[in-house]
């Protein structure tokens, strides 16, 4: 008997979803409790809702929103807060007049997470409430409403005293996209707070209109750079060509600037050959530390669109700087119709092989394979490196490719002093997937005088399909070193035929 509750006690702890263990008749208990005439029986039942399974903890949580006690209701608002509760709104429209501030408080909240058609003449009210923080929840609300009667309260609210309030009214009509909002607004881009002007900027750019170009543009010279950046975003998505002189001034900040970033995105966007050259020409002082400057950024992020520009940069006489951010950001955007001018500009020397080599194995295309390969014997022992990356992107052991096991070889041969470039270079034969590379990987796999060479040997024999080196494998199993053992071992059972499965259940 006690064997048997403990294995039905153990299945339900394993079988359950929940963070604390709920007995099979908890659901029932607390319906029972929440319509109990003791109070305090359904405050408990209350707070034991978000520990029921979901199917129940919804229907539930309907139930209590309907009570009389304000604690219960609090409760019941905050699981259906958490779960999203289908309906919950419709049920506390009414309490936005309640005398409790928490009361008012959960249901605007709970009106942000449900929104409901029937509410919005309630909130328009509750914007007018005692507490700041329930006027800003309200605010909140009407903007996810996506009712257009949600407008004309906000737009009487944009004065509020609370800034905290006036920023979420300002981002509940950006949220409505209710064009009657554009001019209000433009007024508002001299509030006393820099967080609302940043919103306010912010919204007159999702909002789209370009009446609001000369404000956004007199919020280029505002002191905070919190609102700067917010009126570039601005600019960027109205993609206002009239904005592109004074957006370009801005980008002879600090490189590490956010205004700098965000004005070369600008730019991007708006995206006219002014606008374009500014960006390019960025790129001779786009180090800012992290490797991928803003202006990379900025052309990066254009996609497709880029393309001819770049090809153009390149196809001329740019800094070498330049002509590097060009190419990376073809890399960047991937894109294999640029393949021809990259390879075109690095023959030419117009682009640094490290740059060029990076784009290529980003863009990925095996067209640009012979190319890569020439520089695995480069002089610059990092343009070697880069040329070991290119290659391994552009390789697939899937799909074999004998033209690149010479290459490889020559430059192996060249590397002996190297171990860490020979164990690349040796990887990357095994990456060919071509049997012509067994033969070259063959006497490294049996050196027993260079276990970390033979190790990257075996591992590349097991990439190669019907490579017929298991002889090599198999007297691999039997070396001192265990590494050696294990290599030969995962390459035996990727690549090994029926005969040699044999002779290792022999062995």
């Amino acid at each position: 008997m006690r064997v048997r509750l403990a294995v039905t006690l153990g299945f339900l702890l394993a079988s359950t979803s929940a963070s604390a263990f709920v007995w099979p008749n908890a659901a029932e208990r607390v319906e029972k409790q929440l319509k109990a005439s003791d109070v305090g029986a359904r405050r408990k039942a209350a707070q034991r809702l978000g520990q029921l399974p979901e199917s129940v903890a919804r229907r539930l949580v309907l139930v209590a929103l309907e009570d009389p006690d304000a604690e219960v209701r609090l409760a019941a608002a905050g699981v259906a807060l958490e779960l999203g509760v289908a309906g919950a709104g419709e049920r506390v429209i009414s309490w936005l007049s309640d005398p409790d501030r928490r009361v008012r408080l959960s249901a605007a909240e709970l009106l942000i997470r449900a929104p409901e058609k029937r509410a919005v003449g309630a909130l328009g009210r509750a914007l007018s409430d005692p507490d700041g923080g329930v006027r800003a929840a309200a605010a909140e609300a009407l903007g996810a409403s996506q009712e257009a009667g949600a407008t004309m309260p906000l737009l009487g609210h944009l004065d509020d005293t609370s800034p905290a309030v006036r920023r979420a009214v300002v981002s509940a009509l950006a949220r409505l996209g209710d064009a009657r909002a554009v001019v209000p607004l433009i007024g508002k881009i001299q509030d006393s707070r820099p967080n609302v002007r940043r919103a306010v900027a912010v919204a007159l750019g999702e909002l789209g209109d370009r009446r609001a170009s000369s404000a956004l543009l007199l919020a280029l010279r505002d002191p905070d750079e919190i609102v700067r950046v917010g009126a570039l975003e601005a600019l960027g998505r109205l993609a206002d060509p009239q904005a592109t002189l004074a957006v370009s001034a801005l980008v002879e900040d600090d490189p590490r600037s956010p205004v700098r970033a965000a004005a070369l995105d600008a730019l991007a966007r708006i995206a006219t050959p002014e606008a374009l050259d500014v960006v390019i020409a960025a790129l001779a002082s786009d180090d800012d530390g992290s490797g991928k400057g803003a202006a990379r950024r900025a052309l990066s992020g254009m996609g497709a669109k880029a393309v001819p520009r770049l090809e153009k940069c390149l196809a001329g006489q740019p800094a070498p700087a330049v002509a590097d951010g060009c190419a990376l950001a073809l890399g960047d955007i991937g894109d294999r119709v640029a393949v021809t001018a990259l390879v075109g500009a690095l023959r030419r020397g117009v682009v640094r092989p490290r740059a060029a080599l990076a784009a290529l194995g980003s863009i990925g295309d095996p067209a640009s394979l012979p190319t890569v390969l020439e520089h695995l014997e480069d002089p610059d022992p990092l343009v070697r490196v880069d040329a070991i990356d290119a290659s391994a992107a552009l390789l697939d052991p899937q799909k074999p490719d004998g033209r690149a096991v010479e290459p490889i070889a020559r430059a192996l041969d060249k590397a002996r002093r190297h171990a860490g470039e020979s164990v690349a270079l040796i990887r990357l034969l095994g990456q060919t997937g071509s049997t012509r590379a067994a033969k070259v990987l063959a006497p490294l796999a049996e050196a027993a005088d260079a276990e970390r060479l033979r190790v990257a040997a075996l591992e590349a024999l097991g990439e190669i399909q019907g490579a017929k080196m298991d002889a090599v494998m198999l007297e691999a199993l039997d070396a001192d070193e265990p590494q050696v053992r294990l290599a030969a071992a995962v390459a035996l059972r990727r690549t090994a035929s029926g005969k040699s499965s044999r002779a290792i259940l022999d062995r």
